[in-house]
């Protein structure tokens, strides 16, 4: 996939390092398309280990102001209010620790220029990092953390070392049906009604199902990550007396390579509308590559799911904001993938491209 930057340096312009409430998100560059620092910097950063105090939950409208203002951040963009929608929902963030996570990559920087090659989980733990502070801002809720191997983190923060050892512990396959799964026992008799928000990130398929002689079975494996995610996001999550219903609404962001365009076969003349959709999506599924089967539960036309946004990698993101008017820094990319699920304008900020 395309250069995602790991990127949050100050400006100082526009953002203090003396501020010892928020850390900055701001990283357009000099002339505000290039930009340069080095993950081992922002990762640095994120984990906390430069000056400045852990970010806490922002209560009034004059505080999330204060917060873009000290992190440069755009309020035409994403709006306070709109940041503000995730406060009184549950955060959770399901984190790819698979075994290809160890993949050594080389992005390209928005400037054209290369990034040093890293660990993809290291691109990943930055993404997170990031998340993490945006969530503490907005976010009443302790956020959620888990991985794929049945670990958890509850109250996951950028300063807290066993967040920063869940993101690095990798191995093993990719069960994100499983994962799904178990955060749908998890929450489904706490005797709550309040709204969940998940955000996972994944470089590749789902592995959870296997053929007859042991291999991973794509096909099988998608169908069964999206069957469990279309069942959390139109039923919810219900506990067992039904007292209780929880609305789900999902972000995926896809940081793998296999993001080949999908040539998608013409739709036979004598499908309804619905039928058009199911067969476009059941193409796609079988043959798509995993960066276009996200694009696809991402798209209406093609049979794709409600309050499901898929936030691709950061250029394309970047150069869509941009399409749309738009100059966003990376800690506004960030706020998008925060409620891009929430909000159908950010939602669909990349429908133009995909089409």
């Amino acid at each position: 996939m395309s250069g995602f930057i790991r990127g949050l340096r100050a400006r100082g312009d526009d953002a203090p390092s003396g501020d010892n409430r928020t850390a900055t998100f701001s990283a357009r560059g000099s002339q505000g398309h290039g930009i340069s620092p080095q993950a081992s910097d922002i990762v640095q950063d994120a984990a906390g280990r430069t000056p400045g105090a852990r970010v806490s939950f922002l209560k009034t409208p004059e505080e999330r102001v204060d917060f873009y203002k000290n992190n440069a951040l755009d309020p035409s963009f994403v709006k306070p209010e709109e940041a503000g929608l995730i406060a009184d929902k549950q955060p959770i963030v399901v984190v790819d620790t698979s075994g290809s996570m160890t993949t050594i990559v080389t992005k390209m920087g928005l400037d054209g220029a290369p990034l040093a090659p890293e660990p993809r989980f290291k691109e990943q733990l930055a993404s997170g990092m990031q998340l993490l502070k945006m969530l503490n801002a907005f976010s009443k809720q302790p956020t959620r953390l888990y991985d794929l191997k049945g670990g958890q983190v509850d109250g996951a923060s950028p300063d807290d070392p066993a967040t920063k050892r869940l993101f690095e512990t990798i191995g093993g396959g990719t069960p994100l049906a499983a994962t799904l799964k178990k955060i749908e026992n998890d929450l489904k008799n706490e005797k709550s009604n309040k709204r969940v928000v998940i955000y996972v990130s994944t470089d590749g398929d789902a592995t959870d199902v296997t053929d007859s002689w042991g291999y991973f079975d794509k096909a099988a494996s998608r169908l069964a990550f999206e069957t469990q995610l279309r069942h959390m996001i139109d039923d919810g999550i219900v506990s067992d007396d039904e007292a209780y219903r929880r609305a789900v609404y999902v972000s995926i962001q896809y940081v793998g390579d296999d993001d080949a365009p999908f040539n998608y076969p013409p739709v036979p003349p004598e499908l309804s509308e619905e039928e058009a959709k199911q067969f476009l999506l059941d193409a796609v599924r079988r043959e798509g590559s995993a960066g276009a089967y996200y694009a696809a539960l991402d798209d209406d036309k093609r049979g794709g799911i409600k309050n499901l946004d898929v936030f691709d990698d950061i250029g394309a993101e970047m150069r869509d904001a941009r399409r749309a008017g738009y100059d966003p820094t990376l800690g506004d990319l960030t706020l998008k993938k925060m409620v891009g699920p929430l909000v159908p304008r950010l939602d669909n900020l990349n429908e133009a491209r995909r089409q």
